[in-house]
């Protein structure tokens, strides 16, 4: 059973709806395709990868994932090249497939 102030709200619930969609709308304009690598850069990266783990240097991250970039910040822990997915001392990690570009911090 509805009340009357059910049936009066119904009308904001659909604009409330639309606000939500045009924000998705805005949310997949800013999307970018992934950048495409070249085998030099893949090749930098795993030497970069290499380096760090071994020195137990803090790397920055930028990396790609579903339309979007990030950074991402820490020392390489554990590589599991398996799966190739890269494990952070700060309990992130990250696939080999999604990175763009490491570079190694230096202070």
């Amino acid at each position: 059973m509805q009340t009357r102030n059910d049936i009066n709200w119904a009308p904001f619930n659909s604009i409330i709806n639309g606000k939500y969609i045009v924000k998705e709308i805005e949310k997949n304009k800013n999307k970018i395709n992934k950048p495409i690598l070249d085998e030099e850069q893949i090749k930098e990266i795993e030497k970069t990868i290499t380096e760090s783990m071994i020195k137990q240097t803090e790397v920055d991250i930028l990396y790609y994932q579903k339309g979007f970039l990030y950074h991402l910040s820490g020392t390489i822990t554990k590589i599991n090249s398996a799966i190739q997915k890269i494990y952070l001392n700060n309990n992130k990690y990250v696939y080999f497939c999604e990175i763009i570009n490491i570079k190694e911090k230096i202070y």
